[in-house]
């Protein structure tokens, strides 16, 4: 799997693992260093954040509607 690092490409070995939601995948990381876990933990803390940004603008938008009626 790859994602973008601050703007530099992270690419990474892992096994897709069976998940019981049909929008969510798993996947295991093989054989990480400990700078690949550093990085890999980097682009998880980057999602959290933007899903917790997304989440607050949404509820907003959501406040804004219920005082527009």
């Amino acid at each position: 799997m790859g994602f973008t690092l601050d703007g530099l490409p992270f690419r990474l070995a892992g096994v897709v693992q069976p998940v019981h939601d049909r929008y969510t995948i798993g996947v295991r990381p093989l054989e990480l260093s400990d700078r690949k876990r550093a990085q890999l933990t980097m682009v998880v803390e980057e999602l959290e954040e933007a899903q917790q940004q997304e989440d607050e603008a949404g509820k907003e938008s959501g406040e804004l509607a219920a005082e527009a009626l």
